[in-house]
């Protein structure tokens, strides 16, 4: 593999871990909306 391999490999898991934290903080936000953290 190049190292621009390693790259797009890396950006993709990136990807796939911001996608996972973000579906998971708007299932619990629901209950608590960020405006009342604030």
């Amino acid at each position: 593999m190049t190292s621009l391999d390693y790259l797009i490999v890396g950006l993709y898991a990136v990807v796939l871990i911001a996608i996972a934290t973000f579906v998971s903080k708007t299932k619990s936000g629901k209950r608590k909306p960020l405006k009342n953290i604030s």
